[in-house]
């Protein structure tokens, strides 16, 4: 079965859960195959998306084809909201001509989005976002807990209060765990929202809650 097949096999099977928050069967065929996230973790993506006021602001680190931007864009649009989107990633994680087809068709895939794309690393743009400046932030860049850590303590503060930071792959695989000690590490005092079946960390930023409280720092 092929992974498009599985998302319409998972979207049937819990399609009355999906369709309550307008995610709909045409929406995840446009996603598709563009974003390595499962079902579960584009319906969470879509939900917070959805939370976004209008002519808010959504960056995200780490694109890959740009699946996570597409079904970010696509939420967007079903709510008939004017979002400013951004997106980081330098393209340079993997051999140089894989990395320049996947730069190539992570572009083909998002032309028909109005973003602003960094291809930097992350910590080298930023300055380029005023604190409290954003609504939603979603990482899914470097996985070692170093650059994990470093892109929380990085872009918390660019977080507005009320707006919420998705963090992708918090979950026990080896090859993840860097970011799930990152997450536990870094938000200490924040509540941790790990949703249904979902790969993503939940932390949304409460004046309460609003300070890092870093461990081993």
């Amino acid at each position: 079965m092929s992974s498009l097949a599985k998302l319409m096999n998972e979207f049937e099977n819990h399609q009355g859960k999906f369709l309550k928050e307008g995610f709909t069967k045409a929406i995840i065929e446009t996603i598709g195959e563009k974003a390595l996230l499962t079902i579960w973790d584009m319906f969470e993506i879509f939900k917070a998306v959805k939370q976004i006021p209008e002519g808010g602001t959504y960056l995200e680190i780490g694109c890959h084809l740009g699946g996570s931007l597409v079904c970010a864009y696509e939420s967007a649009k079903a709510s008939g909201k004017s979002i400013n989107f951004i997106s980081i990633d330098p393209f340079t994680s993997g051999p140089k001509d894989m990395m320049a087809e996947i730069a190539d068709q992570f572009r083909k895939n998002t032309e028909h989005i109005k973003a602003t794309h960094y291809q930097k690393h992350s910590h080298l743009v930023k300055d380029s976002f005023p604190n409290n400046s954003l609504d939603m932030i979603f990482i899914d860049g470097d996985h070692s807990y170093i650059a994990a850590k470093n892109d929380f303590i990085d872009y918390w503060p660019k977080l507005k209060t009320g707006g919420v930071l998705l963090a992708h792959d918090f979950n026990y695989s080896r090859d993840h765990i860097g970011v799930v000690t990152a997450v536990m590490d870094v938000f200490a005092l924040q509540e941790i929202v790990k949703p249904f079946r979902s790969s993503i960390a939940i932390i949304r930023k409460e004046p309460e809650n609003e300070s890092l409280w870093v461990f081993g720092n």
